[in-house]
C-alpha cells in the first residue's frame, strides 16, 4: 500500500500531467487521420489501435528520459543513492507513473477503435495479440527512455532518446524482429511464441530501467565494481532477450482457412473471411454484374473466393482486399479470364500482342464489375492499354461490346489457336 501511495504521489506531481491531453490527441489523430477502412473489421481495427500506440513510442521515450533525468537536473542523484530505501523503489514509482501517462492514451485509442467498429464488424472483438504487441512496444520505448534519462546528463537527453529509438525500431523492422505492424489482414495471425518473446524483451528492459543503479557521481572502487557487475549482467540479459526474440521467428503467419466462410446466397457466390462481412454486399454486387455481360462471351465461375478462404488452394489464388474493395474488380476479372481461356503457348516476340489483348479484355471485365469508372491506379498491364477506349466500349450497346470482345478473342487465336 505504501508503494501505491508513492506511485500516486509521483503521478500527481509528474510534469507529464500537462502533456497527457497531447498524447491522447496524437494517438487519436494517428488512428483516424489515416485511412479509416479499418473501421468494421476487427483484425484491422486491432492493428490500427496498435499502430496508434506505436506512434506514441518516440513521445514515450522522450517522456521517460525527461522524468528519469530530473535527478541530474535537480542534483538529487546523490541523495537517492544514500537513501535508507532501496534506489529501485524510487525508480519504480517514477517509471510506473510514466507508463501510466503513456498507457492511458493507448487504452483510449483502443477503446475508440472498438466503439466505432462494433456496429459494422459483427461478432468478435479486438484481437488481443495486436493490442499486446502495441503495449509491449510502448513499454519497451518508455523503459529505453528511462534508461537514457538515468545515464545521459543534460537537457538534450530526451532528443537523444528519440533518435536512438527511431534507429532501434528501424533495425527491428525485419520479419523476425518487427515490433509493429501497419495493417491486420484476416489472412494472418499473430504467433504466440514470437509475441511472448517480444513482451519478455520489453519486460527485461523495463526491469533494467528500474533495477540498474543511476549514473555514478563518486564512491569507493568496490562500490563501482559492484555497480559495473550489475550493469554487465543486465546488458547481457537484455541482449539474450533480443536473441530469443529473433529466434522465435516471424511475428505473423498464415491463418488457417475459416471453418465456415461467409458466403452470399445468390449466384455467383462470393465466399469471404467472416471478418470482412461489411464488404460482402458490395463484392456480391460486383460478381452479379459479371453475369449480366453479353451471353456466350465468358464463363463466370460459380464461386469467387477471397484469398485464404479456400482450403488447399494456391497461396496467391482468390481476391485480396487492398484499399477497401478497389482491388477486387481486377481480381474477379482475372478469375473470369482464367475460367474462360486456356493457357497460351506463343513465341516471345508475340508476348506484347498477347498481353495487350488479354489485359484489354480483363480491364473491360473489371470496369463492368466495378459498376463505374475503374480507378486508374489499378490498371496494370502494358502501357499501351487505352483505358479511355475501354470506358467508351462499356457504354455501348451489348452487340457492339460483344463484337469488340470477339475481335480480341480472334487476335488471341491468331497468336495461338489453343488460347481460346
Amino acid at each position: 500500500m505504501h508503494m501505491m501511495r508513492v506511485i500516486w504521489l509521483e503521478t500527481r506531481r509528474s510534469p507529464l500531467r500537462w502533456w497527457l491531453p497531447l498524447f491522447v490527441v496524437l494517438n487519436l489523430a494517428i488512428l483516424f487521420g489515416r485511412s479509416t477502412s479499418w473501421i468494421g473489421v476487427w483484425p484491422q481495427a486491432s492493428a490500427a489501435a496498435q499502430l496508434g500506440g506505436y506512434a506514441l513510442t518516440a513521445m514515450a521515450g522522450a517522456a521517460g528520459s525527461w522524468c528519469a533525468g530530473r535527478e541530474h537536473r535537480s542534483g538529487t542523484n546523490g541523495m537517492l543513492s544514500a537513501s535508507w530505501r532501496s534506489r529501485w523503489q524510487a525508480d519504480f514509482a517514477q517509471f510506473s507513473s510514466t507508463v501510466l501517462y503513456v498507457g492511458v492514451p493507448y487504452l483510449i485509442g483502443a477503446g475508440a477503435a472498438a466503439i466505432v467498429s462494433a456496429g459494422e464488424a459483427g461478432p468478435g472483438f479486438l484481437w488481443p495479440g495486436y493490442l499486446l504487441l502495441g503495449a509491449g512496444t510502448l513499454l519497451l520505448s518508455t523503459a529505453a527512455g528511462h534508461l537514457a534519462g538515468k545515464y545521459l546528463v543534460g537537457k538534450f537527453a530526451p532528443t537523444v532518446a528519440i533518435a536512438v529509438l527511431i534507429l532501434v525500431f528501424g533495425m527491428f523492422g525485419s520479419r523476425r524482429l518487427e515490433l509493429f505492424v501497419l495493417s491486420g489482414m484476416p489472412q494472418e495471425e499473430v504467433l504466440a511464441p514470437a509475441l511472448t518473446a517480444r513482451i519478455i524483451l520489453a519486460l527485461a528492459v523495463a526491469a533494467a530501467a528500474v533495477l540498474l543503479p543511476g549514473r555514478l557521481s563518486g564512491g569507493a572502487s568496490w562500490n563501482r565494481l559492484r555497480r559495473l557487475s550489475k550493469v554487465t549482467i543486465t546488458v547481457a540479459a537484455v541482449a539474450g532477450c533480443i536473441v530469443v526474440a529473433g529466434a522465435a521467428g516471424p511475428l505473423r503467419a498464415t491463418r488457417p482457412a475459416p471453418a465456415v466462410p461467409l458466403c452470399n446466397a445468390q449466384k455467383p457466390r462470393v465466399c469471404m473471411w467472416p471478418d470482412h462481412r461489411k464488404y460482402l454486399p458490395e463484392i456480391a454486387a460486383m460478381a452479379g454484374r459479371l453475369t449480366k455481360l453479353p451471353s456466350g462471351l465468358f464463363k463466370v465461375p460459380d464461386t469467387f473466393y477471397e484469398r485464404g478462404v479456400q482450403p488447399n488452394a494456391a497461396p496467391s489464388s482468390g481476391f485480396l482486399l487492398i484499399n477497401e474493395v478497389f482491388s477486387v474488380p481486377d481480381a474477379l476479372a482475372g478469375d473470369v479470364m482464367e475460367n474462360t481461356f486456356r493457357a497460351c503457348d506463343f513465341p516471345d516476340e508475340r508476348a506484347d500482342d498477347y498481353y495487350e489483348q488479354n489485359f484489354s479484355m480483363k480491364q473491360w471485365l473489371a470496369v463492368h464489375a466495378y459498376g463505374a469508372k475503374f480507378p486508374n491506379y489499378i490498371q496494370g498491364g502494358p502501357e499501351d492499354i487505352d483505358m479511355a477506349e475501354i470506358y467508351r466500349v462499356t457504354r455501348q450497346p451489348d452487340a457492339q461490346q460483344a463484337a469488340w470482345v470477339r475481335a480480341r478473342v480472334a487476335a488471341l487465336k491468331a497468336i495461338d489457336p489453343g488460347c481460346a
